[in-house]
């Protein structure tokens, strides 16, 4: 910014001398040489200012923060011994009985329905006099 705007007032001071201080046509050739050089700095300044205003409006930050951690070692594993493998097991066991037995007290309506729809049906076959195959 600072060069774009010493160039920008050279280029302001060599427009003044050429208005004014030149009478020779070599004088004049010579300060408009010298502005036109003075203009392409600018035009190139500013172009670069634009690319990396650009630049910018179109990045973005990545900021990662990590916070350091105090190294803790794992726990040891626990391992059950033998006789608690062993508890377990009747443990589960008596679970498995348990379930079988609950599934058939809570199945006593079905067990009776078949039962009852066997016996009905034993019954009017032997009325009928039909023999069961």
């Amino acid at each position: 910014m600072g060069r774009l705007f010493i160039t920008n007032s050279l280029k302001e001071r060599y427009a003044d001398i050429l208005r004014e201080k030149t009478k020779s046509l070599s004088d004049v050739l010579n300060t408009e040489e010298k502005i036109m050089r003075l203009q392409e700095e600018i035009e190139s300044a500013e172009g670069r200012l634009r690319y990396l205003h650009n630049q910018t409006a179109l990045s973005s930050i990545r900021l990662e923060i990590y916070e350091p951690k105090e190294y803790e070692p794992e726990p040891e594993k626990y391992s059950e011994s033998f006789g608690i493998k062993i508890w377990e097991g009747f443990r589960n066991g008596w679970g498995g009985v348990s379930a079988i037995i609950l599934f058939f007290v809570n199945g006593w309506p079905i067990v009776f329905s078949a039962i009852f729809v066997f016996w009905k049906r034993k019954k009017i076959v032997a009325r009928l006099g039909l023999k069961h195959k």
